[in-house]
């Protein structure tokens, strides 16, 4: 049987996210998690993603919280690209 590499999966919010199965995790693309969607969005997310899957990242990042929260790796890799930028 063949496993897909991208699931969907419904949050405690009701809201739905594609999950990555070779990391568990919610899928990640360009450092933005993809969550917080409609569930018809989640499916044709995934159906994409699995007909043109993205490599892993080389390191885990953290990821969206249930809490509600994004981690900081998303937020202070742009301040630190404008800092060095001048």
């Amino acid at each position: 049987m063949f496993a897909h590499r991208y699931e969907c999966q419904e949050d405690t919010s009701g809201t739905w996210s594609v999950i990555d199965t070779l990391t568990g995790r919610v899928c990640e693309i360009g450092y933005r998690d993809v969550c917080r969607l409609r569930e018809s969005d989640a499916l044709a997310m995934t159906e994409v993603l699995n007909q043109h899957p993205i490599a892993p990242l080389a390191q885990p990042t953290a990821m969206f919280h249930s809490s509600g929260h994004y981690s900081d790796r998303a937020e202070s890799e742009p301040r630190q690209a404008r800092a060095r930028q001048g």
